[in-house]
Formats: C-alpha cells, sequence, structure tokens
C-alpha cells in the first residue's frame, strides 16, 4: 500500500476493478463473506436449568406512603396525574406497569382511589387512605360480609382457595374461617404468588374477586382454563364487553348487593375489617362458572325467557361507537359492546353464540370512521365503513357455520 493512501487504495488504483476476499485471520470460512449464513440454533430446544434458583424479587409498592420511599423500591413509580393530565389528590406508590413518568396508564386511571368513608375524624380509629397497605392491582383489599360470604358458599361452594387476596381478607368458609388464597406477592400465608401462574384442579371450587380494572382478563383465564368458581363482579351501566362474554359462559348470576346498599362491603381500618358506609356504586353480582356437567348456561336460561315472552323482550345489541351508550340508561334490554372493528374479533365468539341461541335478537352495527380520522365524518364513509364491518362479521359467521358442519 502506497505511503501515502493511510485509507487503502482508491477506486482509480485498482485499475476499475475490485474482489472481495476473506479476511485473514478471522472466523470467516465462506467463500464469499457476503453469504447468508444461517444462526446456530443448536441451543434453542435445550430447557433452562432453573434447579436452585430463588423465587424473584416481587417489588412492595403498594406499601410504600411517601415519594422518597416509592423511588427507593425497585420497579415502582409515584403516581400524581391520571392518564388524563388530572392531579391526583393522595397520590400513591405503584408498579411501573400502573404508573409511568407520574401518571396513570388508561387502564389504571383509579388505582389511587381513597377509601370510601362517611368521616374524617382520624381519631376514630380509620386508616388514611395512603395508609392503606392491603391494595391490590388498583383495588382496595375489601372482603364481603359475612352473610353474602355464606350466601355465596352456601348456593355456588363450598369453596376451597380465593384467588385473589390478602392474608387480612382471604374468603371465609361456613365456620367463619380462612380458606386458602392466593396473593399478588408473597406472603406468610399464601399458599401461592400470582393467580395466573397457579394450578387449577378440576375438583376444587375457587373464589375470584378480582380488581375491576382485571375482570376481562380474569374471565378469560376462567373460560381458558375451565376453572370451577365463583366470580364476584360489578354490574357496570354501562355494560363492559365481559359482561356478555359472562353471560354466555356461567351456569348462574345472582345479585348480592344492590346499588346504594351500605355494609355490602369491609374495609381495612386499625379497629379491623369495618362496613361500607357510602353504599354501593353499582350493583355487585356474582356467577357461578363450572364446565363439568350440563352445558347449560345463563344465556340458555335467558333465551327460553325472551322467546316465552317476545313481547316484553326484545334484546339489542349494538356493536361500535360509543355514541349510542347512552341508550342503556334508558333500556334496560339495551347492551353496548363499544368496539372498532379491529376489536370486534375479541367479542366474536360470543356475539354467535348469542346469535345461536336467542331466537328473538336484533344486531345493530354503528361505526365511526374515528381510526380513519378524528376530524372528518361525512356520511358516506360512515356507512361504507358500516357495511365493511357488518361484511366482514357476516363472513366470519358463514366460517364458523360451515366449521360447525
Amino acid at each position: 500500500m502506497p505511503v501515502n493512501k493511510l485509507g487503502g487504495l482508491d477506486f482509480k488504483d485498482t485499475d476499475e476493478a475490485f474482489e472481495i476476499r476473506p479476511i485473514a485471520e478471522t472466523n470467516v470460512s465462506a467463500s464469499s463473506p457476503c453469504s447468508a449464513r444461517l444462526p446456530d440454533t443448536s441451543g434453542v430446544s435445550q430447557p433452562d436449568d432453573t434447579q436452585g434458583l430463588t423465587t424473584c424479587y416481587v417489588p412492595q409498592c403498594h406499601q410504600k406512603s411517601t415519594k422518597t420511599d416509592c423511588f427507593s423500591e425497585l420497579e415502582c413509580n409515584w403516581c400524581e396525574y391520571t392518564d388524563l393530565s388530572q392531579q391526583i389528590a393522595i397520590p400513591c406508590c405503584r408498579l411501573k406497569e400502573e404508573c409511568t413518568f407520574g401518571k396513570t396508564k388508561y387502564q389504571y386511571r383509579n388505582t389511587c382511589a381513597a377509601v370510601p368513608s362517611t368521616t374524617t375524624d382520624k381519631s376514630s380509629g380509620e386508616i388514611d387512605s395512603c395508609q392503606i397497605g392491603g391494595i391490590i392491582g388498583g383495588s382496595i383489599a375489601f372482603g364481603i360480609l359475612l352473610t353474602l360470604i355464606m350466601i355465596c358458599g352456601i348456593r355456588f361452594g363450598p369453596h376451597s382457595v380465593d384467588m385473589f387476596s390478602l392474608d387480612s381478607n382471604a374468603m371465609l368458609d361456613n365456620e367463619g374461617f380462612e380458606i386458602s388464597h392466593f396473593t399478588p406477592y408473597k406472603t406468610p400465608l399464601s399458599s401461592g404468588v400470582d393467580a395466573f401462574a397457579q394450578i387449577y384442579k378440576s375438583s376444587e371450587i375457587y373464589y375470584a374477586f378480582p380488581p375491576f380494572c382485571l375482570i376481562s382478563a380474569v374471565v378469560k383465564f376462567i373460560i381458558q382454563e375451565k376453572i370451577t368458581c365463583t366470580l364476584i363482579f360489578p354490574d357496570f351501566k354501562p355494560v363492559k364487553p365481559w359482561f356478555t362474554v359472562i353471560l354466555s359462559y356461567s351456569k348462574e348470576i345472582v345479585t348480592i348487593g344492590y346499588k346504594g346498599d351500605k355494609g355490602v362491603l369491609l374495609y381495612p381500618s386499625k379497629k379491623g375489617f369495618l362496613p361500607d358506609k357510602r353504599g354501593l356504586q353499582c350493583n355487585l353480582c356474582a356467577a357461578k362458572f363450572s364446565f363439568i356437567g350440563d352445558n347449560n348456561t345463563c344465556a340458555d336460561k335467558y333465551s327460553k325467557i325472551i322467546s316465552t315472552n317476545p313481547q316484553k323482550f326484545i334484546p339489542v345489541l349494538f356493536i361500535g361507537d360509543s355514541i349510542i351508550r347512552f341508550l342503556t340508561d334508558v333500556y334496560d334490554n339495551v347492551h353496548v359492546v363499544s368496539n372498532g372493528g379491529a376489536k370486534l374479533m375479541d367479542s366474536f365468539h360470543c356475539l354467535i353464540r348469542l346469535i345461536d341461541i336467542l331466537d328473538v335478537f336484533v344486531v345493530i352495527f354503528h361505526s365511526g370512521t374515528n381510526d380513519l380520522n378524528k376530524h372528518f365524518k361525512p356520511g358516506d364513509i360512515q356507512l361504507k365503513n358500516a357495511k365493511k364491518i357488518y361484511s366482514m362479521f357476516s363472513v366470519l359467521y358463514v366460517i364458523y357455520k360451515q366449521s360447525m358442519i
């Protein structure tokens, strides 16, 4: 190489021709270093050796009551604002999955919700909401009064394991003793950490009172794992998409508390668990799930009622924009599933089942163009979008029916 050519030869110095050759003393063994080579996957199928490993660290974010303590805990963040940039009255410490850079994620908007109470007298022995350690995934760790526990236990039980609990508020058996329970983190009396990571036995009846933000995931998990259990859930208005799924797969649904009822729930305090004094914000229901024996579900029972009383019941299911949510406050038999075209697939199987079993059923697709343009919604495009969703559903329905033949 010429002395003044520190970076190598110019193209003109190669007689306008060059050749790529392997570099000496390297791991390039192919005839051309630019040839494609498959990655070495010889060790991919080998199982991980986890013998002797200790349990992964579980952060105790919910136990941190100050900003300094919160940031000193691994994987924790101090929540001061909601996803809508609204300041939280009483900030709290939560996992980074729930709160990022001081703002809650939209599904955990109420993660710092205060404890319901009708008194501000701290001398009475009640704990301030920011001092409560029993908060799970954004929902206060509360329990149901013993009388309602007995109702659920006698009608749907006896229950053997509480899927979502702390040591302080586990489900009680008919004799008033705490049953085995799964906790969100390791505790002295825990029978397992994380309900979604446990192995469930078909011979046992489980009890699930999950945080409301997890109900959709819990319902899907129950159906997927075929867990025999009692699920406690709120009857929100407007109804949530998971309501129709519960209706489709549960054997029985009973209302255990009505909107405005006081004393249905127990809240933690320095004196133990005290009855709620503000009243329920919506009806509280219990659903029985069982995948053993007959396949008659709540939807099957409702279909018989509707079929025999068509003049009284005209069920209407709306799929589409939330603009028609107001109807649920006017008519009890109107159910709204506000999903976009892509999310419509999530509720497809439930919708198919409802249509199959109900003789009198009206399905109305209402579609907007929010995903295409948030500022311009001409009628013709909106109509085309609605037709597109309807056509997609029709094709899927035909495919589904053919697969059942």
